[in-house]
C-alpha cells in the first residue's frame, strides 16, 4: 500500500531525504495513471513544496515534481493552477539547461495543449511552434518525437482557423513519416488521420475520405480490434 511505501521510507531515510520525496512522487504518479487523480493529489502536494524547500525551487528533481503536479492538477480540472505550475517548470528548466533541453521541449508541448483547453488558441499556436521548431532543431524531422511535435503544431493551426497552413505542414510530416516508418506503424495511422481532418475542413473531400478509412484500417489493425 501506498501509505506503508512511504512510511518505510520515511523512517529508513526521514521526511527529506530525496528517496522519501521522490518515492512519494512515484506514488503519486501511479495514482495518476491509474485515474486517481485526488489521492495523487494528496500525496504530491506536499511533496512537492517539500522539495522545493529541501532541494530548492530550481532542482531538476523539484521541477519534473512540479511538473508532473501541474499534469494531475489539470487531469482533476484545475487548469489556471495546472498552468501556473507549467510556467514555473519551464522558466527553471530554461534557465538551468536551455530552451532546447527535452524537459523544456516537454513544458513547452504540455503549455500548448492547456492552452487549447483553456480557449486560447493564439497561445496554443505559439507553444507548440516553440515546441516543434526546439524538436526538429535538436533531433531533425525525421525522429519520432519531432514528428509527433509537428503534428501537434499542425493540429493547433488548424483549430485557430489557418487550415491551409496546417495541411501543408502535415502533408510534409506525412511524406517524411511514410519513409522513416513501418508502412503499418501506429504513429503514421494517426498523421494520416489528422492530415485527412485537414484536407477536409480545406474541401478536399475525396482525398480526406480515402486517407481516413487507411488510417481507420491501419490503426484497428494495430490494436487487434
Amino acid at each position: 500500500r501506498s501509505g506503508d511505501a512511504i512510511a518505510a521510507a520515511v523512517a529508513a531515510h526521514g521526511e527529506d531525504h530525496l528517496l522519501t520525496l521522490q518515492v512519494r512522487h512515484t506514488l503519486g504518479g501511479t495514482l495518476y495513471l491509474a485515474g486517481r487523480n485526488d489521492e495523487a493529489f494528496e500525496i504530491m502536494a506536499p511533496a512537492v513544496e517539500r522539495a522545493e524547500r529541501v532541494l530548492g525551487p530550481d532542482h531538476y528533481n523539484a521541477l519534473i515534481m512540479i511538473s508532473d503536479l501541474a499534469s494531475v492538477r489539470q487531469a482533476r480540472g484545475e487548469l489556471a493552477e495546472a498552468e501556473a505550475l507549467f510556467l514555473r517548470a519551464l522558466d527553471g528548466l530554461q534557465r538551468q539547461f536551455g530552451p532546447d533541453h527535452k524537459d523544456a521541449r516537454t513544458m513547452l508541448n504540455n503549455l500548448g495543449l492547456l492552452a487549447e483547453d483553456l480557449g486560447r488558441p493564439a497561445e496554443s499556436v505559439d507553444y507548440l511552434r516553440r515546441a516543434w521548431e526546439a524538436e526538429v532543431r535538436v533531433a531533425g524531422e525525421r525522429n519520432p518525437n519531432a514528428m509527433t511535435a509537428t503534428n501537434n503544431y499542425a493540429r493547433a493551426l488548424g483549430l485557430a482557423g489557418r487550415w491551409a497552413e496546417a495541411e501543408a505542414l502535415q502533408a510534409r510530416n506525412v511524406a517524411v513519416a511514410t519513409e522513416v516508418l513501418p508502412a503499418d506503424h501506429w504513429q503514421l495511422a494517426v498523421l494520416r488521420y489528422n492530415w485527412a481532418n485537414q484536407l477536409g475542413h480545406l474541401g478536399r473531400r475525396e482525398q480526406a475520405l480515402a486517407l481516413f478509412e487507411q488510417s481507420i484500417a491501419a490503426l484497428t489493425a494495430a490494436v487487434g480490434a
